[in-house]
């Protein structure tokens, strides 16, 4: 999936909430590259738990983006499939190389 401007999986804009949680996944997204979030772009509430898995990427590669005050809630425990050390890599909107 990918190529939209910001959030090439899954865009939550403000005043929406998302749950991902259960054995969701989000793979291969990828944003625009003027954009942001490959795989999530965070604007509203995301909240995550269970063995839901957004694979490791970059920033505008299967990357979750937040938006300046925007957080990921851990609503549950999260239990990764075997053999998985890591369910998201996050990019802050202050984030800078």
């Amino acid at each position: 999936n990918g190529y939209a401007k910001n959030g090439g999986g899954l865009y939550i804009k403000s005043g929406v909430e998302v749950t991902v949680s259960g054995g969701a996944k989000f793979t291969q997204n990828e944003a625009a590259s003027t954009g942001a979030g490959g795989a999530i772009y965070q604007g509203g509430t995301f909240n995550m738990s269970g063995s839901a898995y957004i694979a490791p990427g970059s920033e505008r590669s299967n990357d979750v983006y937040l938006a300046s005050g925007k957080t990921v809630a851990i609503t549950g425990a999260l239990t990764p499939s075997s053999g998985v050390t890591a369910v998201a890599t996050i990019t802050p909107d202050s984030y800078s190389r």
